[in-house]
């Protein structure tokens, strides 16, 4: 359950608002949520996020501060500069798959944690089964001694 924009301060942003901008679930900002990214507080039941460090995440290149590299391409012309567009939306295209990748291998590996858990859950089960039917045959062997004793105890009384 998201946060009511209405009663978040200028400086955050809600978990629906974080999806909506992103343009990703619910989970996966619950994901990003606790890994503390995007600056991620809980307030109460909901997560929210520091939107300066949202807007910064999402700025254009073009708002970022220029790095030109010896022999790098300019822009000088819009055909130049369309391309570089185009080369970075298909970076960003690219790191989004990488994360998602690697979101992949993540949950891959909690899976395989999981079937651990189980499987050491299972062998500890087998374990109490085993002893609680090994405490059961002791158990029935002391109630056959019992019944034993009394036997005899009844035969000695009614001599």
């Amino acid at each position: 359950m998201s946060a009511d924009p209405s009663q978040i301060d200028d400086t955050r942003l809600s978990s629906a608002q974080l999806a909506d901008r992103l343009g990703v679930t619910d989970s996966r900002v619950r994901q990003l949520a606790r890994a503390g990214e995007y600056g991620a507080r809980k307030d109460g039941r909901s997560w929210t996020f520091e939107r300066t460090v949202v807007d910064a995440a999402a700025a254009p290149v073009a708002t970022r501060p220029a790095v030109t590299l010896p022999g790098a391409v300019t822009g000088s012309d819009d055909g130049e500069l369309d391309a570089l567009r185009w080369q970075q939306q298909l970076l960003l295209a690219e790191n989004a798959a990488q994360a998602r990748e690697l979101d992949v291998v993540k949950l891959e590996g909690e899976l395989v944690t999981l079937g651990m858990e189980v499987e050491q859950r299972d062998q500890a089960i087998a374990v109490l089964q085993a002893k609680n039917t090994e405490l059961r045959a002791q158990l029935f062997g002391a109630l056959s001694a019992v019944d034993a004793m009394r036997t005899g105890i009844e035969a000695a009384v009614g001599e």
